[in-house]
């Protein structure tokens, strides 16, 4: 829950902020000189693919690591709510040595395998833009050496560039929160979507409104597996 509140409260506008900026510059190279912002926007299918892997391998990564937080927590609630218990088998040791060795390691693991992941995506992004830039520079270059566009339009469709790929890094910074966030919310509903074992019988009837007093009226009670009746015709 903490984790959706942050990614509604920060992440989301930062996003809707990333995207606003993203059509704003692409709006602007492709007026300044069109023949150089599709020679920008070249190095997208690349990232496409590259960020459709980067997806699916994050998703499986922060879905272990979800898992690991739960055990973690799960483990310290029981011995904290069980402390009694431990101390009077002795467990202080044995639980420390457990939690430390395998538990909160394991959790270590997955973070620090989700933490990789993660450290790909952005230098592949800063990839990509070196080589959009280097692009732009050789045919940019010639086109100014034979006077199809003027120098100061090559520098500043050079600097869009550097602007073109600043919101899309941070977009994949925020794509870790959002992955974080999924992750969280399918874990909620999968609390939510536990089914209730104590079921109302098919021929159970509602509850009318109350008007300030309940009454058992001939009420007689046995055990499912015991037809032997405890309580018979009782009042209230």
């Amino acid at each position: 829950m903490e984790t959706l509140r942050d990614f509604l409260t920060w992440a989301l506008l930062a996003i809707a902020r990333d995207v606003f900026t993203l059509a704003l510059i692409i709006f602007v190279m492709m007026g300044m000189n069109l023949r150089l912002a599709l020679l920008t926007f070249s190095v997208l299918p690349i990232m496409i693919p590259i960020t459709i892997l980067f997806r699916r391998a994050s998703r499986a990564a922060y879905r272990k690591v979800r898992a690991a937080i739960s055990w973690v927590n799960s483990v310290l609630a029981e011995n904290v709510n069980g402390v009694r218990v431990v101390q009077a088998f002795s467990r202080q040791k044995q639980n420390y040595e457990h939690f430390r060795d395998y538990v909160n390691r394991y959790h270590l693991g997955r973070a620090i395998a989700t933490a990789r992941i993660s450290s790909v995506f952005s230098p592949s992004v800063d990839l990509l833009g070196a080589i959009a830039t280097g692009l732009v520079v050789w045919l940019g270059g010639t086109a100014v050496l034979g006077q199809t566009i003027t120098a100061g339009v090559l520098v500043a469709f050079i600097l869009y560039i550097d602007r073109f790929f600043e919101p899309i890094r941070d977009l994949s910074r925020r794509y870790d929160a959002l992955q974080s966030t999924m992750i969280g919310w399918e874990r909620i509903m999968g609390l939510l979507d536990i089914p209730v074992e104590v079921q109302d019988a098919q021929d159970a009837k509602d509850l009318p409104v109350i008007q300030g007093e309940v009454t058992f009226e001939h009420v007689s009670f046995h055990y499912s597996d015991d037809p032997a009746p405890i309580l018979t015709d009782i009042d209230l």
